[in-house]
């Protein structure tokens, strides 16, 4: 069983950049020490569902429904007919889990979509796609939903056939799952058995795939867009002289896609600059701005011995998230992770994150190092990672020390902090203030920690998730300033 702390935060009452914390605490919870929280979500009338995968079970999963008041009203685990849910998201306010079936007697790869209703029950199912699969090759399903819940994209990756092209069948789906549109097409690309496909649609109906094909010896992005009419555009996402090393997207508010990501030299993946390319219902951009990685974003996160060694850029890092605020600000996030394993142990280590901020016409702003230094080297990178929560403003971490050695917790973080919290603010300049979390686990009865993989923000509230020790309890908490 675990123990996961809810809190919830408003930004309109609270200042980030503080160092006092405190919370008011509801009962504890008790759960299954074989769950994971995996995600969060707004109930449609108030409260909060916490979503749990359970370990080794890929059809199941377990559902913790609470109030407004931080009481829990339901607790279920949900198993469906299905050999993976490949997606968790909320549809028209129903929590759905989309889930595939290899039916190996009809030699077809099936995926289905199963609704819940407000006690965390199944009460609907519907058949969304089924294609024929080859021999020992399968088909995939890639799953995408509007920020408003009412549009779903969903892309049917076709069998990996020898001598042929890669096939996809396109999807867009209403708000109650019923097609709107269905597009057959042919990348004009060998079909290869791994692929990188990932789709984005926005409120509009408007769905993108963001492609990268292997061509020979070099990686090549596409960009893919279907709208609700039929009509489709396909492009190239190119930079003028780098190499694209990792890339995301995310849209405005104007429902506009923002691509963004870190490019590299022609050796090697480490980064060395980055980039935003702003898309208006269109393959076509409105603006791609690049740049070179600053000094600062670099001697932050490396020392001089490295740089030496290994080069000016950034190595082992990966894009992490990118936040696109009410006003069109963006936040490009990469974190460091490297993991050591050896026959008796796997340690993770993150040495922090690197931070490019964007104007709303994707000019450069600045660009912040966070050192977390984070070094696991018994849960396996459990309690590592990080929350980020961004605002036109100001952009916010929450970290735990892993690997710290602190003697003395409660003096540095409050009552019940069993590793402490730190929360790092990097203001409208970039200035980056990194302090503890002072007293946020105060009122819980018992040492917790943090566990930053699983949150909800928006843009009144943050919702985050703590376990103790043990992991067998959880409790919900709301913060607040002293």
């Amino acid at each position: 069983m675990k123990l996961i702390l809810v809190i919830i935060f408003s930004l309109f009452y609270f200042v980030i950049s503080s160092q006092d914390y405190q919370c008011e605490w509801s009962a504890a919870i008790s759960k299954l020490k074989t769950e994971t929280p995996f995600k969060i979500f707004p109930n449609i009338d108030s409260g909060y569902s916490v979503v749990k995968r359970i370990s080794g079970v890929k059809n199941s999963i377990s559902i913790d429904i609470l109030n407004a008041n931080n009481l829990l009203l339901h607790a279920n685990n949900v198993e469906v007919p299905g050999d993976e849910i490949v997606h968790i998201d909320q549809v028209n306010g129903s929590l759905t889990l989309f889930s595939v079936f290899h039916n190996n007697e009809k030699k077809e790869d099936q995926l289905s979509a199963y609704t819940l209703n407000n006690k965390g029950e199944l009460s609907r199912t519907i058949l969304l796609a089924s294609l024929k699969s080859n021999g020992g090759y399968l088909a995939k399903f890639k799953i995408a939903v509007s920020s408003d819940g009412q549009k779903v994209g969903v892309l049917c990756e076709k069998p990996y056939t020898k001598e042929k092209n890669e096939g996809v069948i396109i999807k867009i789906l209403d708000k109650d799952l019923q097609l709107i549109l269905t597009k057959d097409y042919s990348y004009a690309l060998a079909s290869m058995k791994r692929r990188f496909n990932v789709p984005f649609i926005n409120n509009k109906g408007s769905l993108y795939i963001l492609k990268r094909a292997r061509i020979k010896t070099k990686n090549t992005y596409l960009l893919t867009l279907i709208k609700e009419n039929g009509i489709e555009e396909h492009h190239d996402v190119k930079l003028r002289s780098m190499r694209i090393a990792d890339v995301t997207a995310a849209f405005n508010k104007d429902e506009e896609l923002i691509v963004s990501g870190f490019s590299a030299g022609f050796k090697g993946f480490a980064f060395q600059g980055a980039f935003i390319i702003k898309y208006d219902e269109s393959s076509l951009p409105v603006y791609r701005k690049e740049l070179m990685l600053p000094e600062n974003l670099i001697s932050g996160l490396k020392s001089k011995k490295e740089i030496s060694k290994f080069g000016n850029g950034l190595n082992k890092f990966h894009v992490k998230k990118l936040i696109v605020t009410p006003k069109g600000i963006s936040y490009l996030i990469a974190e460091h992770l490297s993991v050591n394993k050896t026959e008796k142990a796997s340690v993770e280590k993150r040495k922090g994150i690197a931070v490019v901020k964007f104007s709303s016409k994707g000019d450069f702003l600045w660009a912040a190092p966070i050192a977390s230094n984070q070094v696991d080297n018994f849960n396996n990178g459990y309690w590592s990672s990080s929350i980020l929560v961004g605002t036109d403003t100001t952009l916010s971490v929450f970290y735990n020390p892993v690997g710290a050695e602190i003697k003395k917790t409660k003096n540095v973080y409050g009552d019940n902090a069993l590793m402490g919290t730190r929360v790092c603010s990097v203001d409208l300049n970039g200035a980056v203030n990194d302090n503890p979390c002072l007293g946020l686990f105060e009122g819980t009865q018992e040492d917790v920690i943090l566990f930053a993989k699983a949150y909800y923000f928006s843009e009144e509230e943050l919702i985050i998730l703590a376990e103790n020790k043990a992991k067998d309890k959880f409790y919900l908490g709301h913060l607040l300033n002293k």
